[in-house]
């Protein structure tokens, strides 16, 4: 059976599974707190909404998004319209994720993601001072930010403020703390080359054309 909470605006037109929960509270912080938002749930014009999703309260899910079974979108995160979140990928806490995104990997709180970019990595805070408290203000930390058409390979890392710029492309199993150019490829750790200075045919891709 489909739980939907209080406070959400569900279009006619969407589809939601019999599991799925849609305006779920935020989890439990430390010391007895709770982070509730202010904000209506919107599920926008023909979103598929799949087996046991979980849409957080003051979450807004654009038009035409689907997402896939296990996924999961917390409390005041923005998918804009045509989006795919595959199984078990999970947007965070006041995330931002631009239209016609792929989304197969951890995207973490206040993370900013352009239009037409593919994460199948994990997007994360650097925890510079883990002796701070756990949900502590003082313990927030800036997120990455991705520019439009930005591709994030399998088990890729992105860690911290940094920027990946319109077309930048993350190779698998990279780890990445540093901005990465436009039409440059991120390998290794911290490892970058110009697309066009890169030894095999991934040089060659469409994707790097102006």
């Amino acid at each position: 059976m489909t739980i939907v909470h209080d406070g959400v605006l569900l279009d006619v037109t969407a589809k939601v599974a019999n599991t799925a929960i849609i305006g779920a509270p935020y989890r439990p912080l430390l010391n007895g707190r709770r982070y509730r938002s202010t904000g209506k749930t919107q599920i926008e014009a023909g979103c598929w909404i799949g087996e046991s999703v979980q849409v957080g309260e003051g979450a807004i899910i654009g038009a035409n998004t689907i997402l896939h079974g296990d996924s999961r979108v917390e409390s005041d995160a923005r998918l804009g319209s045509g989006v795919l979140l595959t199984y078990r990928s999970w947007v965070d806490l006041q995330a931002r994720i631009g239209d016609d995104c792929v989304i197969g990997g951890y995207v973490c709180e206040r993370a900013v993601v352009g239009r037409g970019c593919r994460v199948f990595g994990d997007l994360t805070h650097r925890q510079h001072n883990p002796l701070l408290g756990w949900d502590d203000d003082e313990s927030e930390e800036e997120s990455p930010v991705l520019e439009d058409q930005v591709f994030v390979g399998w088990e890729a890392k992105v860690i911290g403020p940094v920027v990946l710029e319109t077309r930048a492309y993350v190779c698998a199993g990279a780890v990445v703390s540093k901005r990465v150019p436009t039409r440059h490829i991120a390998y290794g750790v911290n490892q970058m080359k110009p697309y066009d200075e890169w030894p095999g045919s991934l040089s060659k891709s469409a994707f790097f054309e102006q």
